[in-house]
Order: C-alpha cells, then structure tokens, then sequence
C-alpha cells in the first residue's frame, strides 16, 4: 500500500455529536505512509464532532471506531469513494 497513490476515500457524517462516551473515530497520524510495525507508537487522534461535521479520510490510514459506552444509538452514515479496479472483499 504504501507504494500506491490514494485510492480510496471514507466519508463519515455523523447523525448524532460524536464523543468519547459513544465513540469516536482515531486515526493513528501518518499511517497512510506507513507499515504496521513502524506506526506502533504513533500518534492516536480522536476528535468529537457537532451535527452538521463531516470525517473524510485517505482510507490507508489505519482507523477504526471507538467503543459505544453510552446506552444510546450511535447512527453514522457511511460513504466510500474508490477507484473502480478496488474491491472490498471483507474478509
């Protein structure tokens, strides 16, 4: 991945204030051109949004979505933007 140009995108618009009890999004800083092994240590960013935010990410960045500590819902729309020879298996 790292020798490859961007090539796809993750839109995240959130239904709901994101935070730290229902979860937000991190991003380890700069993964994107990275390995694994060299982004252990890295830097984790998380950021709380307000209706109306949208997250939009280079989807080689290693990402994922926080634990829901709260007992409310935490409905989130999810949009890819990809080039057309990229599949994702989910496997």
């Amino acid at each position: 991945m790292l020798e490859l140009e961007p090539f796809y995108f993750t839109v995240l618009i959130p239904l709901v204030p994101l935070n730290k009890e229902n979860g937000t999004p991190e991003f380890i800083k700069g993964s994107h051109r990275m390995t694994y092994k060299d982004s252990i240590g890295k830097q984790h960013i998380r950021m709380d949004t307000e209706l109306g935010d949208v997250i939009m990410f280079d989807g080689r960045i290693f990402h994922r979505g926080c634990a829901n500590l709260s007992q409310k819902e935490r409905p989130v729309l999810y949009n890819m933007i990809h080039r057309n020879w990229y599949v994702e298996t989910g496997k």
